[in-house]
């Protein structure tokens, strides 16, 4: 018995697949860029730690999370030196 496939079936088929290859993309981008990404996050958080003290205390009151962030990164590269 032939079987026949529908365009639902298809069309199911072909929107699962493109997931996967997205999905897939998207990871392998991830890891890809990741050392790129580190370098750039590191110059850009020694950069900010570098800012007049007037400009840092302002922003660090506007966004804490970023500035977290910042000296995480910075405290990581001294110890590095």
């Amino acid at each position: 018995m032939a079987s026949t496939i529908d365009s639902n079936t298809a069309d199911s088929a072909y929107l699962r697949a493109k997931a996967r290859v997205e999905t897939w993309a998207e990871k392998f981008n991830a890891q890809w860029n990741a050392p790129q990404m580190a370098t750039l996050y590191g110059a850009t958080a020694k950069n900010l730690s570098q800012m007049p003290p007037d400009a840092q205390t302002a922003s660090r009151k506007m966004h804490p999370d970023g500035w977290e962030q910042v000296d995480k990164i910075v405290r990581k590269q001294e110890g590095a030196l």
